[in-house]
């Protein structure tokens, strides 16, 4: 099944792609008065050739679209599961960062952030106790791992239930998504 675009909505993503009426026209083999009627309402297309322009404009989006890999931080900040919490969490300070991964032997196995140690912090009597633990006893789940040619359209949901996202790249973790990178595009 292909996707049509509404063609109330062609005009909007001409310009989001960056294409005059006349540029449309040429790449999708229709006139240029059938795109600005189109455009203007004036017109109901046929299916032939709403196709043809939707193909186009579609396959503008799609490259023109930036992935997770252009936006992602390169340099993966981690914790490992033996490694004491009061640790972790000046890695976090020094770095201005709220959360970070747990891998073992390259492998993703939890996560730890600035709220969880502050829960555990909160909970305890002996305030003391939960620095010297190891994160291994206190972490969370792993965050979720996303390919690294993930539209950042797509991401957006996910980063509203969880802290981060890890990027991943032929089995390997690349980097890391947080809602501060996506903050960053604005």
């Amino acid at each position: 099944m292909e996707a049509i675009i509404n063609p109330k909505d062609i005009e909007r993503i001409r310009k989001q792609v960056g294409l005059t009426q006349k540029q449309l026209a040429k790449l999708s083999r229709v006139s240029q008065s059938l795109v600005a009627k189109i455009e203007r309402g004036d017109v109901d297309p046929s299916f032939s050739k709403i196709r043809a322009i939707s193909n186009v404009l579609l396959s503008r989006l799609i490259t023109n679209t930036k992935k997770v890999s252009d936006i992602m931080s390169k340099n993966l900040i981690y914790a490992i599961p033996h490694e004491k919490v009061k640790d972790v969490a000046k890695k976090m300070v020094e770095n201005g960062i709220s959360q970070v991964p747990v891998i073992n032997d390259n492998r993703v196995v939890g996560s730890i952030t600035e709220e969880l140690i502050l829960q555990k912090v909160v909970n305890e009597k002996d305030k003391t106790r939960i620095y010297e633990q190891t994160v291994d006893k206190i972490m969370a789940p792993p965050f979720p791992i996303i390919p690294s040619d993930t539209p950042i359209e797509f991401i957006l949901p996910l980063l509203i239930n969880f802290q981060a996202l890890l990027v991943s790249e032929n089995g390997k973790i690349q980097g890391i998504i947080t809602k501060s990178d996506i903050l960053k595009l604005s």
